[in-house]
């Protein structure tokens, strides 16, 4: 057995790297504190219909040639 930082003392001498797990990366970068959310382009009205009802998903709907096409998520 060979301790770790042997192995790694071993690759920086020959211009290696490992992988490294433990970072990810970050598709989304939260905004500063004067940053607003975008606007709704589709208009959608999410409010709950009574109190205390939480949304659960949004159906969305697409009409083509007289023909309602739905996914809903």
């Amino acid at each position: 057995m060979v301790a770790a930082c042997t192995v790694d003392r071993l690759m920086t001498d020959e211009g290696l790297s490992g992988t490294v797990r433990s970072l990810r990366h970050r598709t989304t970068i939260p905004g500063g504190k004067d940053s607003r959310r975008a606007p709704d382009l589709l208009a959608r009205d999410l409010t709950a219909e009574a109190k205390r009802v939480t949304t659960v998903s949004v159906e969305t709907m697409k009409i083509v040639d007289g023909l309602a096409l739905g996914r809903g998520c």
